[in-house]
C-alpha cells in the first residue's frame, strides 16, 4: 500500500504492518525449511561418507592383522635357513659320494 501523496490513516498502517510481518515470517518460515532440507543433506552425505572411511578402516585392520598372524619370525626364518643349509650339505656329500 505504497501511494504517494495519498494520507493514511493510523488504523490502515497497523494492518499494512501487519501484513509486512505475516508476509516476513512466512518468507523466513520458507528459508528455514530450505536450510532444514539442505543441513539434512549434508548429514545424510558425511554420514555416508563416514561409513565409508569407517569400513575401509576396519579393512585394513583387517589386513593388518592377517599380515601380522600370518608372517614369518625372523627367528623361525633363520632355523628353516639353517636347516636348508644342512639338507644342502647332506646332499651335496651324497653327490660327491657317487
Amino acid at each position: 500500500m505504497r501511494v504517494k501523496n495519498k494520507k493514511i490513516s493510523l488504523e490502515d498502517l497497523h494492518k499494512e504492518i501487519d501484513k509486512l510481518r505475516i508476509e516476513l515470517v512466512a518468507v523466513i518460515k520458507d528459508v528455514i525449511e530450505a536450510m532444514d532440507k539442505k543441513f539434512l543433506l549434508m548429514d545424510n552425505k558425511i554420514g555416508g561418507f563416514e561409513k565409508n572411511v569407517t569400513y575401509q578402516i576396519q579393512g585394513l585392520a583387517n589386513r593388518i592383522d592377517d599380515l601380522a598372524e600370518n608372517r614369518v619370525k625372523y627367528s623361525d626364518f633363520d632355523k628353516l635357513r639353517a636347516d636348508l643349509e644342512l639338507i644342502r650339505q647332506k646332499a651335496d656329500s651324497r653327490e660327491s659320494r657317487k
